[in-house]
């Protein structure tokens, strides 16, 4: 981590299900924009986002951890893209990055992601042991 030129931080924000949230108003008038919705359903929109999204502070940290985990994917993936190495961290002193970084208390810290090229002469180790395909998939329904 102290070698990578770039350490990203992904913040999982715990009230971007919220109605004021500005990513929510985004995404609702996006919504009315392309027809998909009529600009009436604001209330009713914001009645099913918190219904699936914050009925509770599981489902809260649930919705905050899968949107930033997808975009840390998302993120790891156009960096390969693009010839470059990702590492995804966890085992950080959380309170000590939000505290150092003045990070507000809806957000919670999913990862810290080192990026850059592999330095010449590195070696990468194979991956280590992972579940196989009929470990990890159910065949029953």
């Amino acid at each position: 981590m102290t070698d990578a030129p770039v350490i990203l931080m992904f913040l999982a924000d715990r009230s971007g299900w919220r109605p004021e949230n500005t990513t929510m108003r985004n995404v609702f008038e996006d919504n009315v924009k392309s027809g998909k919705m009529a600009s009436d359903q604001r209330e009713w929109f914001a009645g099913v986002t918190q219904a699936l999204y914050g009925r509770d502070d599981e489902a809260m940290q649930a919705f905050a951890n899968k949107n930033a985990g997808l975009f840390a994917m998302s993120v790891m993936y156009t960096a390969s893209h693009y010839g470059l190495h990702t590492h995804p961290m966890d085992g950080f002193d959380h309170d000590g990055v939000k505290k150092e970084f003045d990070i507000p208390e809806n957000y919670w810290i999913p990862m810290l992601m080192a990026v850059g090229h592999l330095k010449p002469g590195i070696t990468i180790h194979p991956k280590a042991w992972r579940q196989s395909y009929e470990d990890m998939v159910l065949k029953e329904y």
